[in-house]
């Protein structure tokens, strides 16, 4: 199997939605208790990858073997395009998931083995989510499940993870997380609407409609801006995460979409669009971070 197959199968374009949060709980760890391991980071980002990538995989497996891929473009899936076999796809995501593993044990021998409970309800999800006679992406709960997951789970145990110490405040620090994450699966979902629909899906842009869904797409990025204020006033986050989001963030692209119909809502267009939102949101919130952290000592 080539390299760009297996790039295509584990749709590395959603790397995004783990990595940022492995960003922002470890710099968390290093803003509120002055512990950052980049070694341990860079681990972590492997970790978070391979997972990500098993899931994708899994998640396509099973959508195939359903016939749900059947009503999707070719280029959007190996699997059901023919470019790749399902029992490479089983076989690499037994790579990946093994690999995860090992990574998890040294990382739980270090950290605790409480870190190995909280994969193994992850595992769990995703496992859910993708499999079983009613999967947690077909219903109107998959942007819940990916949301406190992915949001709450990896940010917080990452900050856990670096720190060696828990607080509180890593959950509270999370809930943007579980909105920005929930905000890419919500995304994602509208811009399949018609797809899901058609295959019998019943996601919750499916059951809004499309006027609702897109009203409940711009207020999510609103929501994230409002609750990342929230934090940063009740002390959650440093002042300087206030000044970064309230001129710097592009509020333009929300304003710009009040007037997209269905068919701009294009999926390769969208995501990206929510991507470069992440990353631009989560490089203030770092950037803030850092900068109070560096205050601190002067």
């Amino acid at each position: 199997m080539s390299i760009k197959k297996i790039l295509k199968l584990i749709d590395v374009k959603t790397f995004t939605a783990g990595l940022l949060p492995v960003m922002l709980g470890s710099v968390y760890s290093l803003y509120f208790f002055h512990r950052l391991s980049l070694c341990l980071m860079i681990i972590l980002a492997i970790a978070m990858m391979l997972i990500q990538g098993s899931t994708n995989m899994l998640n396509d497996y099973f959508d195939y073997k359903r016939g749900a891929d059947s009503l999707d473009k070719a280029d959007e899936k190996a699997l059901a395009s023919g470019e790749v076999t399902p029992k490479q796809v089983l076989t690499l995501i037994a790579v990946f998931a093994s690999a995860a593993l090992v990574i998890g044990i040294i990382i739980s021998n270090s950290a605790g083995w409480g870190v190995m409970l909280v994969a193994a309800v992850g595992a769990a999800v995703a496992l859910l989510y993708s499999s079983g006679p009613k999967p947690i992406s077909h219903t109107p709960f998959g942007e819940a499940a990916a949301g406190i997951t992915m949001g709450l789970g990896i940010t917080s145990t990452v900050a856990f993870i670096q720190s060696g110490a828990f607080s509180w405040h890593y959950i509270v620090m999370a809930v943007p997380e579980v909105i920005f994450i929930a905000y890419i699966m919500f995304t994602n979902n509208l811009c399949d609407l018609e797809k899901d629909q058609s295959a019998g899906r019943r996601t919750l842009p499916g059951m809004l409609g499309f006027q609702a869904a897109k009203s409940i797409w711009l207020l999510c990025c609103l929501l994230l801006v409002s609750i990342t204020v929230i934090l940063i006033i009740i002390g959650a986050y440093p002042a300087w995460d206030l000044l970064a989001i309230a001129l710097l963030f592009n509020y333009r692209t929300m304003i710009k979409f009040r007037s997209y119909g269905q068919g701009q809502f294009d999926k390769g267009r969208m995501m990206g669009i929510i991507g470069r939102l992440g990353i631009q949101y989560h490089v203030l919130m770092v950037l803030g971070l850092v900068i109070a952290y560096l205050g601190q000592f002067e």
